[in-house]
């Protein structure tokens, strides 16, 4: 780290963004090379580099320099290791650190998928961190947001699917000495997960993904201005480029959801907002963007709120053809999610839960966002 933070800092640098720093000790040292004293002991060499004799802000004596020079250097580290986060009050209280970067996905990302690989060799721990005490971390540091609909024989669901149905099995009334149900429902009810094999014959059904497909991270596309001025819209992948260019790139293997607050609407009539002349309308993907995701981003899933992939305009004259083409390459999606507008559209993760269903086409799943507090 030495090296390479004193050759930006000869460059006339105006701030550090470090990745990668794990002990308190690193955050120090960090602030100790990059900050003049009495915060720091950076070197000091006269000379256009640093500005000093020659800018305004670099005038006056060789304290008021100095002085100038702290101000004026933004240090902020990333804070995206396990063990950093352990001690990120301690980081973010160092005079010198003028902020911390959120590492959210790095920390969570790389817990979940290894726990039960090094948890075991190291007593529970991972990277030195009981994952106890990070939970805890998260709890104060994070949200938690509910992105299903409650499931019941009202819950809004696809017209061509039949309304759930219960049955007490056992119950108190009966003289039983516990209470059992059984439910039928189709798999596309409600917030439902859809499986490749549900449009593609032959392709992976619910229980061929794992447990490590359950939690990504979660990149949240906001539409819903553009929505509410037209309720035919297709996402394309010029509004991916746009997310990206104010986010940055969407990482291999995460959830991309689509928010057009269609998940506001209370009933199925609603959400398939169909006109006076019976034709329904309401957004959807195309094809292109679809195919951008899984080939130029590695993307696992993609989640919308209506109860259909394609925009109604395009399934009424062409079919589900997004839906075809996303379910084809062996990925899920979940439809009918709500609260995408409490979720940012990046630094949260998603957690979707279905069952193990041998050669399952769909079920009803619950899917929870977990995102840094406001």
């Amino acid at each position: 780290m030495p090296e390479w933070i004193l050759l930006l800092l000869t460059r006339s640098t105006a701030g550090l963004i470090v990745p990668c720093l794990r002990t308190i000790e690193e955050y120090r040292k960090l602030v100790d090379l990059a900050k003049y004293a009495p915060l720091g002991n950076r070197r000091f060499i006269k000379g256009r580099g640093c500005g000093f004799g020659y800018q305004e802000w670099a005038a006056g004596t060789l304290e008021e320099y100095m002085a100038n020079s702290n101000e004026k250097l933004m240090v902020i580290p990333q804070c995206e290791t396990a063990e950093s986060l352990s001690c990120i009050e301690e980081i973010a209280a160092l005079e010198g650190i003028d902020g911390v970067a959120n590492g959210l996905n790095s920390v969570v990302g790389p817990v979940l998928k290894n726990i039960a690989r090094q948890g075991d060799a190291e007593g529970g721990k991972f990277m030195g961190l009981s994952l106890w005490d990070a939970f805890e971390t998260w709890k104060a540091s994070c949200r938690w947001v509910e992105l299903s609909r409650e499931v019941s024989p009202k819950t809004p669901h696809h017209s061509a699917f039949p309304e759930m149905e219960t049955e007490m099995l056992y119950d108190y009334d009966k003289g039983d000495t516990f209470q059992a149900h059984v439910y039928k429902t189709p798999g596309q009810y409600g917030t439902h997960v859809d499986a490749p094999i549900h449009m593609s014959e032959g392709a992976k059904g619910l229980d061929a993904f794992g447990a490590s497909d359950l939690c990504m991270p979660l990149c949240v596309i906001d539409l819903s201005k553009e929505v509410a001025a037209d309720p035919d819209y297709a996402l394309g992948t010029a509004d991916i480029e746009a997310w990206e260019a104010r986010n940055g790139k969407i990482p291999e293997g995460a959830f991309v959801a689509f928010r057009s607050d269609w998940g506001k609407r209370g009933t199925y009539e609603e959400i398939e907002n169909r006109d006076e002349e019976g034709t329904a309308h309401y957004p959807g993907w195309t094809v292109e963007a679809l195919k951008f995701l899984r080939e130029e981003r590695g993307v696992l899933a993609v989640g919308h709120e209506p109860a259909d992939t394609d925009p109604a305009v395009i399934a009424n004259t062409e079919g589900w053809i997004a839906e075809r083409y996303w379910l084809a390459q062996n990925r899920y999606q979940i439809e009918l999610l709500v609260n995408l507008d409490q979720c940012p559209e990046t630094g949260g993760l998603i957690f979707c839960a279905f069952p193990r269903l041998k050669g399952g086409s769909g079920s009803t799943a619950r899917c929870v966002a977990l995102v840094p507090r406001a």
